[in-house]
């Protein structure tokens, strides 16, 4: 896992824990992490395997707050992360999209279908058009369904910027952007 350019983490012994109703999480042996790249944090958290002790990560100039847990005195049956580092990845990245960890992990078993449609979509805000498409796409991912548009078919002249920056596992980057007040719903119409 790279970090403003910094390594903190290098493993090849890295272990992917799958728990109910969350992401899949990275553990990392606490001998690959490296611990002068880390700055306490005062963040509390309890969860099931005990409760976690935060870290900030800072390198090349930047920091990403509480990016790192550990559980120093796990509860028994989660024994096996005793000293083993723990992350999502969140606020860390590399630049590049083979190492970066700004994403959470992956659902190994999540689906992700992209289909075309023959439906008109128009996004509208106050009676206006703000988009306007025949060439639309549906994407249906395990938990959600989204209608993807072209960029030529959205009046970006009436979207404002943001500065909020997502990454997902499998789409990749994303800037957000959003006119004021946020955009309805995307609507459809056969």
């Amino acid at each position: 896992m790279l970090f403003g350019g910094e390594t903190v983490v290098d493993s090849t012994r890295v272990m992917l824990l799958h728990e109910t109703k969350h992401l899949p999480v990275y553990y990392f042996p606490e001998d690959d992490v490296r611990r002068d790249l880390l700055e306490p944090s005062e963040r509390p958290r309890t969860a099931t395997q005990g409760t976690a002790r935060y870290w900030s990560i800072r390198g090349g100039g930047r920091t990403a707050p509480d990016a790192i847990w550990e559980y120093p005195e796990p509860i028994a049956p989660a024994s096996f992360s005793a000293a083993i580092s723990r992350s999502t990845g969140t606020g860390s990245t590399s630049g590049s999209p083979k190492t970066s960890s700004s994403t959470p992990s992956a659902r190994p078993y999540s689906r992700i279908d992209v289909y075309r449609t023959s439906r008109h979509a128009r996004v509208l805000l106050d009676g206006e058009a703000i988009a306007d498409s025949v060439r639309a796409k549906v994407l249906f991912e395990t938990d959600y369904r989204r209608v993807l548009l072209p960029p030529e078919d959205v009046r970006i002249d009436l979207l404002e910027p943001r500065s909020k920056r997502t990454h997902c596992a499998y789409k990749g980057s994303a800037r957000t952007g959003t006119s004021a007040p946020v955009l309805p719903s995307t609507t459809t119409s056969p």
